[in-house]
């Protein structure tokens, strides 16, 4: 991967069907342990990609911006 230009980082990625107001978990804590959650929402939302997928890299630097690395 770093040949390739990408960090060797590991990002975790919990993934719940809950939409995101019925989940009892601090945003913050999870964004300070370096993991990004997914709810009902955003998995709607990645569906609906399905039929036009995005461009892969530009998820991952998305991604990265968002967690800070």
């Amino acid at each position: 991967m770093s040949g390739a230009g990408h960090p060797p980082e590991v990002i975790g990625v919990l993934v719940c069907r809950q939409p995101r107001d019925q989940i009892a978990i601090d945003k913050t804590d999870l964004h300070s342990k370096k993991i990004r959650l997914v709810a009902r929402e955003e998995l709607v939302t990645g569906l609906e990609y399905a039929l036009h997928p995005p461009d892969p890299d530009e998820l991952i630097v998305r991604l990265r911006k968002e967690l800070g690395l």
